[in-house]
């Protein structure tokens, strides 16, 4: 099998290998990987300092596939494999040649250095908390790693140069050049109907770059076994406006009990931006001389000082940031997730947290989680690829509160769209874990599968139940859910449902899916006053509201229920009339009298108005 599919590869013996490079007595082997849109002759400069500065090092810098950019749609995790069988080769034919390789050595620019810390992850193998029900599982692509390999050991140094560590976003902190640029990139590649571009996949939140923090903080956490003696250091251009600084450094993951440990450094290096950082040659222009002198000098320390000299050079972490993540928290034993919905900015979130915190029980000390994604009107909320934005702002959040708490378990209240945020994270993110869950007005599909998450496969002991029990509010007139979500629900598409509306198929009174049916109210009634107390019980305990009278009703409201049930079809009917009317409107401005076309245009400019505001703040 090739390396990377698409990607020719001579593989034999080990020098034939394609972007192995052999120097001295090949005692080390350094992995270089190049950013996006790039190819190894990027690395040159890169290459040329580690053979002067480890003479007996090989070199392994392939071209990846993303150095195709945009015609990339090769998913990070299948690229990742393909390296892993590599160098599995490479490895295994050098200790062939005894004594093999006594050290092994992983560098990466921009996006390769996003790879190098996942390549390092897969090396050591999935990593399972014996204490706590908390694995920090790989991907399907990567499954067949899933057992430490034997050069995992030898791995006692990760340099990355630019390392978009927590990802990249459309951010306000770039120039506006480069926001337009990026922000035509990314709907361009949101519309794309098949796979999305490579570069997709580190984007803040997604699901590779999301596992790869959480299962980072599992390798680096003495709760999963030894820590790896494991030093990193971040190279970072002081003039790098690619992205924002932030996403730069992963202040949550990457300071990850690195007090104690001395495992991370930040080292600046002057004069350089994020392209410019990897120029390090000896020979090139005069005027550039003393620029890359100095990157050739903080390269070789990143490479090979020792602890005491890094942390001479290393910005520490006080100096990093003014509002840095605080230090993790691990008495916390219970965190909470209270999500929003569509329309709403999420005030009455922080009250259901408090009176969850109410009701710990001795023993449990319970923290929330309650930010907002803003509001969230129905016109982005219909669009896929926008509330998937959401579902990697949810992520994002996830893993700053597993590195802040450590030890917890989580759970979480979700409203709306909140619930579909969360349910498609349990989709994509084989990490992500909640242990109770409450929905209410949820937008899900009546046939979601909570029992694959909840039930454990017999057959694989390691295998852990990333949900233990749900409850699904489900109101009498919650005519939101009953015409807009079931609508669509039809058109898998839109990915939306009516879970808010009709319940979850697989529910019932035994559990592990409860429902709560019916609680008197609209789209809001499962999280409004009178049911906190019982969501707070449900979070604290796993146990079911007892029905009472109100806010339970014995049947849905009759009308809502027909309604329901034919939305399917008013709701294109809907959307066919509103069009239909706009076109009549502005077809008439040509066809009326010259003395009604102001009017009509007025009328016209009126009619596109309201229907702007109906669709953004709706």
């Amino acid at each position: 099998m090739p390396p990377f599919p698409g990607f020719s590869a001579d593989i034999g013996a080990m020098e034939s290998h394609r972007y192995l490079e052999r120097h001295g007595k090949s005692d080390e082997l350094v992995v270089a990987l190049h950013g996006y849109a790039g190819s190894s002759e990027r690395l040159a400069a890169v290459r040329e300092t580690i053979a002067d500065v480890l003479p007996n090092a090989d070199v392994f810098a392939p071209v990846l596939p993303f150095a195709r950019g945009w015609l990339c749609s090769q998913k990070p995790e299948s690229i990742v494999a393909g390296l892993m069988r590599e160098i599995d080769q490479i490895v295994s034919e050098r200790a062939a040649l005894a004594p093999g390789y006594q050290r092994v050595r992983i560098v990466g620019h921009s996006f390769g250095a996003v790879l190098a810390r996942r390549l390092v992850i897969t090396a050591f193998g999935e990593q399972h908390d014996p204490s706590r029900d908390r694995p920090a599982p790989f991907e399907q692509e990567l499954a067949e790693f899933s057992k430490a390999r034997s050069w995992a050991g030898l791995i006692k140094r990760i340099v990355l140069l630019a390392g978009m560590n927590r990802g990249w976003t459309v951010s306000s902190a770039m120039n506006w050049i480069t926001t337009v640029k990026w922000s035509v990139f990314q709907f361009i590649g949101e519309t794309i109907p098949f796979k999305k571009p490579t570069i997709f996949g580190i984007r803040r939140g997604s699901p590779f770059l999301a596992q790869t923090r959480l299962q980072w903080l599992a390798l680096m956490s003495p709760d999963y076994g030894p820590r790896p003696d494991l030093i990193t250091v971040q190279l970072l251009g002081s003039g790098d406006d690619l992205v924002s600084p932030d996403d730069n450094v992963d202040y949550s993951v990457d300071l990850f009990g690195a007090a104690d440990s001395k495992s991370y450094f930040y080292i600046e290096v002057p004069f350089s931006t994020h392209p410019s950082v990897v120029q390090m040659a000896k020979e090139g222009p005069e005027e550039t001389r003393s620029e890359r002198n100095l990157r050739r000098s903080k390269f070789t320390l990143a490479l090979t000082g020792d602890r005491d000299q890094l942390t001479r050079e290393a910005v520490t972490r006080e100096q990093m940031a003014d509002n840095l993540p605080p230090e993790p928290e691990t008495d916390v034993t219970d965190v909470v997730f209270v999500v929003h919905g569509i329309r709403d900015k999420g005030y009455w979130t922080q009250k259901i947290a408090r009176t969850i915190k109410k009701h710990a029980r001795k023993g449990q000390k319970i923290e929330s989680w309650t930010e907002s994604y803003g509001y969230f009107a129905m016109l982005p909320f219909i669009l896929r690829r926008v509330r998937q934005r959401k579902v990697e702002w949810l992520m994002d959040c996830y893993t700053e509160a597993r590195a802040r708490y450590p030890k917890a378990d989580f759970h979480c209240v979700a409203h709306s769209n909140g619930t579909y945020l969360v349910a498609q994270a349990l989709q994509d993110y084989p990490a992500a874990r909640f242990k109770y869950i409450v929905f209410a007005g949820s937008v899900v599909r009546r046939n979601y599968d909570w029992l694959r998450l909840i039930r454990r496969n017999p057959d694989a002991p390691d295998d852990k139940s990333r949900v233990v029990k749900v409850l699904n509010y489900v109101a009498t007139r919650d005519w939101v859910v009953a015409m807009f979500p079931k609508g669509l629900q039809p058109w898998r598409i839109f990915n939306l449902g009516s879970a808010g509306h009709d319940g979850f198929g697989q529910a019932s009174t035994e559990g592990p899916v409860y429902e709560a049916r019916y609680i008197i109210g609209a789209h809001s009634a499962g999280h409004e006053e009178p049911n906190w107390d019982d969501i707070a019980h449900f979070i604290v305990s796993g146990d079911p509201p007892v029905r009472k009278y109100p806010p339970f009703a014995t049947n849905q409201n009759c009308f809502w229920r027909i309604a329901g049930s034919v939305s399917f079809i008013l709701f294109p009917l809907i959307v066919a009339a509103i069009i239909g009317v706009g076109l009549y409107i502005f077809t008439m401005i040509f066809t009326r009298p010259a003395g009604e076309q102001a009017g009509l245009t007025i009328g016209f400019l009126f009619y596109l108005w309201i229907v702007y505001l109906f669709v953004t703040r709706f």
